[in-house]
This record gives structure tokens, sequence and C-alpha cells, in this order.
């Protein structure tokens, strides 16, 4: 049986090698050029075949598992590729103590998707949900065992997880910390900002060829998921909160599976909680077994040695530089985190979880409670250019990418609303243009 102390220990860098770092996750979808049907993963054409190509490429490794295909590529800067399991194409950047090497692998990035449209005749698309395929049409095509249970699993609980696994694409952007104190204050201005800044970078008004209600369908798909798993972290907004009751969370949710071997076994609901007392098939459970777990808890905002925002709708490539310098503008140093906690502190928790629906629908035009969010954006945004140059060496540089959220803000346009002015009704027409750049 682990202790508590055991497992909250997962949650602290060692800090013989701890350095500040910022990496990030872009998901987006592939596509044949000629037809825009969705990639599977088998064929010439195929996502297994590009990511052979990306891996020759770039000099790096596919990583093998027995019993599942490829679906993994490691870099030789210490990146990786992957494919999700709707054949969402995933570039996920080594941690970083600067902006520039970030944008360089980044830039290095876009210079391999060029070479693999170019040699498969691929499109890709960079929005936060597919705005016109279907569930039946996309499939799950990464035929992994832990998506094979985590896709039987979902109807169970909820009723859009298939949705997420298939349709959406999301920016995912992590911090490390130095010790427990800045971790647990880096959490909660995290989950405090989350919807905001989901809701500042919308980018999803589509789905199934249709327009619907939200600037962000992706919210509602992630909201509907799995109400133990997903969302804002309850009672976070207590200024007691912190890894004790972030790991009070993850013991009490469901487990999709407990890993044998190179196995995954159905936990049939179990939670963590309930293995650890009770073990499962004859055997205790290890710290092994709790990251595992831990690394299926979507929630907006998730804890492991890192601090991750996880609520952003995939964007065009000119936009990713901007969604970088507004969350580490905003919090990556302990002064600009203050602030932003100071600017936030007076919302209630009833109000916070209700902002994530509400914003997906409005966007930035709305309120929160009797503030209008571009007032609140503002502010952020005031103060944002203050902490970059204190959390990043080359900082200032990075504040440039500012004057582009400042004039979404001035405009009260999110990037959905930009789609929506140019296509309309038309979500087929935003697929085949890809991205628009706003």
């Amino acid at each position: 049986m682990l202790t508590r102390e055991q497992m909250l220990s997962t949650f602290l860098p060692d800090l013989r090698t701890y350095k500040p770092l910022v990496g990030f996750e872009y998901e987006i979808q592939c596509f044949e050029k000629e037809t825009l049907r969705p990639l599977g993963y088998d064929g010439p054409r195929g996502l297994g075949a590009v990511l052979q190509a990306a891996a020759d490429i770039t000099g790096g490794r596919l990583i093998r598992v027995p019993g599942d295909p490829p679906n993994a590529v490691t870099l030789p800067d210490q990146g990786m590729l992957s494919i999700e399991p709707g054949g969402q194409f995933e570039f996920s950047s080594a941690p970083r103590a600067s902006f520039g090497p970030a944008m360089d692998q980044f830039h290095g990035y876009l210079a391999l998707l060029k070479e693999l449209e170019e040699r498969f005749s691929l499109h890709f698309f960079y929005g936060g949900v597919n705005p016109v395929h279907t569930l039946d049409d996309i499939g799950l095509v990464t035929r992994k065992h832990r998506y094979q249970l985590m896709n039987d699993y979902y109807p169970r609980v909820g009723t859009m997880g298939r949705r997420m696994m298939r349709q959406t694409c999301s920016i995912q952007v992590s911090f490390d910390y130095p010790d427990r104190i800045k971790g647990e204050e880096l959490l909660r201005t995290a989950l405090c900002i989350a919807p905001i800044a989901a809701a500042l970078f919308s980018n999803s008004p589509y789905l199934e060829g249709k327009r619907t209600e939200y600037l962000s369908y992706r919210v509602p798909i992630w909201a509907n998921t799995d109400p133990t798993r997903s969302g804002l972290l309850p009672g976070f907004t207590d200024p007691g909160y912190g890894f004790d009751q972030y790991l009070d969370h993850v013991l009490a949710a469901p487990m999709f599976f407990v890993k044998d071997g190179d196995n995954y076994v159905d936990a049939q609901g179990m939670t963590f909680a309930q293995f650890n007392q009770r073990g499962f098939a004859g055997r205790s459970p290890t710290l092994d077994d709790f990251v595992l777990h831990n690394s299926t808890i979507f929630n907006d905002v998730r804890l492991k040695t890192t601090v991750e925002v996880r609520t952003i709708d995939s964007q065009s490539p000119s936009m990713l530089p901007s969604v970088l310098a507004f969350l580490c503008g905003i919090l990556f140093c302990h002064r600009a985190r203050l602030r932003t906690l100071s600017t936030l502190s007076k919302l209630t928790e009833a109000e916070f979880q209700a902002l994530p629906d509400q914003l997906a629908r409005e966007g930035i035009t709305g309120k929160i409670g009797k503030l209008p969010v571009k007032e609140l954006l503002l502010d952020l945004l005031h103060h944002a250019p203050r902490g970059l140059p204190t959390c990043c060496p080359d900082g200032a540089e990075a504040v440039y990418y500012l004057d582009r959220v400042r004039d979404m803000v001035h405009r009260g346009k999110t990037p959905a609303n930009y789609v929506l002015e140019r296509f309309g009704d038309d979500a087929a027409g935003w697929l085949a243009a890809g991205k628009i750049n706003g």
C-alpha cells in the first residue's frame, strides 16, 4: 500500500536537476489533400507511414511497444511526435528556459509539416474541433490497447468522451516550479485563468458541418466526457488548496486500467483509493501505477512535476507564440502569479464553475460577475509584459507577441469570431482553408 507521502512525492521536482522550464503540446488534424478525408493509420499515405517518414527526416527514433502499432517518435532535441486516438498529430516540445529556443523548435516542426505535406499530399487543419467529420468518419485511428479501453469506458460515464478522443485538438502548456509552495500557488493561479484563456483563444465554432451555439465547442465536449476527471477542480478557490486536495481528487477518480507487464487490464471502475487499499489481480499498487493513473486525469489544469494548462483550442501556427507569451507573462514568475490571483480573487467558486460554458458561448464580450471580460483581460495584459522578462531570459522579445492578443481584446474578438466572419455557416470552407490568420 502506498502512503500519501509517497504519492505526493511524484509532484515534487528533483532539486538537483531543477531548472525553470516551459513546454507545450500542439495538436493538429491531418487529411488527404484531394478529398479532405481524415487519414487512417494504415497504407502508404496513412499516419503510420507519415510517422515513419517523420522519424527518417528528423533522425528521430520510432517508439515500439509490444502489441501496439507505433504511435510516437522521439526527436533528437528531446521533443516528441505522436498520434492521438482520432489521428491528431501532436508535437510535444522539449522544455526550454527561454522563449527563443522554444520558438526554434516550433519553427523546425512547421518545416517538417511542410515536407510531410508535400511528400504525402496532406492537408493540415488547425482548429479546436474537427468542423465537418462525424465520429464514424474518423473512427479510432490509433488502436493502442489503452485507447481501446478508454473508448469502451467513456460511454459509461458521459456522453462525449468519444468525441473528445476523435474530434478535438488543443494546445497544452506546462510550467515547472521549484518547490511545493510555488507549485501550489501556480496550480491555483492556473485554475483561475484556465476558463478565461479558453475563452480568449476560442477556435471551434462548428461540429459535424453545422455552426454551434459556441465559439469553443471543445469546452462542452470536455464537460460531458467524464465529470470525475475533466473540468475545473472542486475547491480550488480555497486559499489553502494545494497538493493534498489534488491528491484526494486523483485517488477518488475511477481508473481506466491497471498495467500488467505490457498489457492493460480493465479496472472495472475501481478508484485508485480502492486499488491502494485492496490491490487488484493479486498485486499491490506501485508508484508507477499511481503516475500512470494521474496521467489519465484530464482536468482543465493537471499536476505532475509540472502544472499543465489544458483548456486552449488548437490555433493557427501564427497564433501559438501569442498563446505562450500570454500564459508565460501571467503565470510563470511569482510576482506575475500574485498579480493574476489578486485580479481574480474576488470571484467565488460558483462563479468560476459557471465560467467555462458561459465564456465558451460569449467569448470575451460578456462579463465575469459584474466585470466585463475585456476589462479583466486588459488588466492582465497590462501586467504580462512585466512578467515575461522576469520569467524568461529573452522575455522582452516575447512581449512583441502580446500585441496580437491585445488587439483581439480591444476588438472583442476571439479566433472563432474571425472564422465566423469569414466562413459564416460554411464549416467545410474553413476545413478546406485549414487556418486563418485573423
